[in-house]
């Protein structure tokens, strides 16, 4: 339940950038929860460990999107 939280929190920070930082961060955001979505999708099926390496991913995703749009702004 908490990640689903998590990811509607997670476009709050769309206000911080501008421009083409905005747009990175959108697109890597959007990435991001799409991927742990999959995972908690996954981990549904009773693939735990896939749904947990999908989670990390996604975790890994959105830390990148959120470097590479405040890089850009």
């Amino acid at each position: 339940m908490s990640i689903l939280i998590a990811i509607g929190l997670s476009y709050t920070a769309m206000d911080q950038f501008d421009g083409m930082a905005s747009n990175a961060y959108l697109g890597g955001i959007t990435l991001a929860n799409g991927t742990m979505l999959f995972g908690i999708y996954n981990a549904k099926q009773e693939d735990y460990f896939g749904g947990q390496k999908n989670l990390k991913q996604g975790m890994g995703i959105a830390m990148l999107a959120f470097i590479a749009a405040a890089g850009l702004s």
